[in-house]
C-alpha cells in the first residue's frame, strides 16, 4: 500500500474554457451533487502543474476574463480542482512510471466521483487569477484489478467451453437410441456385451473432450491476450464439437467398422 504523506493535497488542472456541469454546483431532488469521471482522472501533488494544464498564460489578464467567474463560458477563468485526500479516497502516485517526475501525478481509477467540497475562491498567481475550487473525490473501490483484468478473458473462455462440452453431452445422449441399435449389428460388441456398451463408448468421447478442456484450463491467463494464442484456443474449442460426434456418427453410419 502507498504511504500516506500528512496534509497531502492534490491539483487538477481544467484546461482551456472549461465548464463544469450543472449538477456539480446544483442539487438534485434527492439532494446530491456531483458527477462520475468514466475515464483515469490525473491530480498532481505540485500546484504548479495544475496550474499550468489550467492554460492560465493562455487566458489573459484578469481584466479581460469575465464577468462571470462560474465558467459559464463568458469569459471564465481558469480552474484548478483542489482535492482532498484521505485513507480510503486517494490517487496512486505514478511519479516513478512517468516520463514526467517533476509532475509528481496521482492518478484516480475510473469510476470515481467528484462533489464539491466548499466554497470556490479566487487565487492570485504569477500566472493570473485563479478559480480554486475544493472536491471530494470518492474513489471507485469496485475496480478490477489487473489479475482480475488479466484472467477475464480466460474466465470468459472456459466458461464458453464449459457450455460446449454440455453440449456435446446432450447431443451425443440424443444419438443414443440409434447407436443402440446399431450395436446389436456389431459382432466385437458381442463378443463381450458388458465391455462394449453405447454409454462406455460416449464416456470415452467425453473424457477425450474433458482432457481438451483441462489443457485450457492449465493455460496461465496472460497467455490469453496474445491474439494468436486466443484465436487457436477459440479454433480448438469449436473444433471438438464436431470432431466428438463425428467419431459416433462414423460408427453408427458405417456398419462395416466395428469398436
Amino acid at each position: 500500500v502507498m504511504p500516506l504523506k500528512e496534509g497531502l493535497t492534490l491539483y487538477r488542472g481544467l484546461g482551456g474554457p472549461v465548464c463544469l456541469p450543472s449538477c456539480f454546483f446544483k442539487s438534485d431532488e434527492n439532494g446530491c451533487r456531483g458527477f462520475v469521471e468514466w475515464g483515469f482522472m490525473s491530480t498532481t501533488a505540485n500546484k504548479e502543474v495544475a496550474i499550468d494544464y489550467s492554460e492560465a498564460r493562455k487566458r489573459g489578464s484578469g481584466e479581460e476574463l469575465a464577468q462571470d467567474w462560474r465558467g459559464t463560458g463568458r469569459g471564465s477563468l481558469p480552474m484548478v480542482l483542489v482535492v482532498r485526500v484521505s485513507a480510503v479516497d486517494r490517487g496512486a502516485c505514478i511519479r516513478d512510471f512517468s516520463q514526467y517526475t517533476q509532475e509528481v501525478e496521482y492518478l484516480w481509477v475510473p469510476g470515481s466521483y467528484l462533489q464539491q467540497d466548499g466554497h470556490q475562491y479566487l487565487e492570485v498567481t504569477e500566472e493570473g487569477i485563479m478559480e480554486m475550487i475544493p472536491v471530494k473525490v470518492n474513489a471507485n473501490l469496485k475496480a478490477d484489478t489487473t489479475d482480475i483484468l488479466l484472467s477475464r478473458k480466460k474466465s470468459m473462455h472456459m466458461a464458453a467451453f464449459q457450455y460446449r462440452i454440455d453440449e456435446i453431452k446432450l447431443e451425443l445422449q440424443d444419438r443414443e437410441e440409434v447407436a443402440t441399435k446399431r450395436l446389436a449389428l456389431d459382432n466385437t460388441a458381442q463378443r463381450d456385451p458388458t465391455r462394449y456398451t453405447v454409454q462406455n463408448f460416449v464416456t470415452k468421447i467425453m473424457e477425450q473432450c474433458q482432457k481438451v478442456y483441462t489443457n485450457h484450463e492449465g493455460i496461465p491467463p496472460e497467455a490469453y491476450i496474445k491474439d494468436s494464442v486466443y484465436r487457436g484456443l477459440v479454433w480448438e474449442m469449436v473444433e471438438l464439437q464436431g470432431l466428438a460426434l463425428s467419431k459416433l456418427n462414423e460408427w453408427i453410419e458405417n456398419t462395416v467398422s466395428s469398436f
